[in-house]
């Protein structure tokens, strides 16, 4: 299975054989819990999770852990929007992917964070925003 939401009728990057002019790609178009699966970053969140748990252990103060993540989840926000525009396969997977993706990774990492954002952490909000994700992983499909 590839990492990327890929349009119907796309060779997907784990499918090997290049096609030939006028040759048709026989690659499946995502279903719903493939495109959720595939639009979280997994990857990007587990280096976000790893430096953020990093930051919990140091010896700091409740004001500067609070800090610390907000820049984290800056950083690693920025960071997946690069991912995605160097890595995606092709327009229709990018633009796809730049719609819900970000949002993931904002939705997912805010809930991980909650250890260290206080006030500012609100349970309700942290599920409608995975809800919200989950929502737009099944109803945005590249290419169409």
């Amino acid at each position: 299975m590839s990492r990327w939401v890929t349009a119907p009728g796309r060779a997907d990057d784990l499918n090997f054989k290049t096609l030939q002019e006028g040759e048709v790609s026989t690659a499946k178009k995502d279903n719903a819990i493939e495109r959720i699966a595939k639009y979280v970053p997994a990857e990007i969140l587990a280096g976000f999770t790893a430096l953020y748990s990093a930051l919990i252990a140091m010896a700091l103060s409740d004001n500067e852990k609070l800090i610390g993540a907000a820049i984290l989840i800056a950083v690693f926000f920025a960071t997946t929007i690069a991912y995605i525009i160097k890595y995606t396969p092709d327009d229709a997977s990018r633009k796809a992917h730049l719609a819900v993706t970000p949002l993931a990774f904002l939705a997912w990492s805010y809930a991980i964070s909650s250890a260290v954002l206080g006030d500012y952490y609100l349970p309700l909000f942290a599920f409608a925003a995975q809800v919200v994700v989950i929502a737009l992983s099944i109803i945005v499909k590249p290419g169409e």
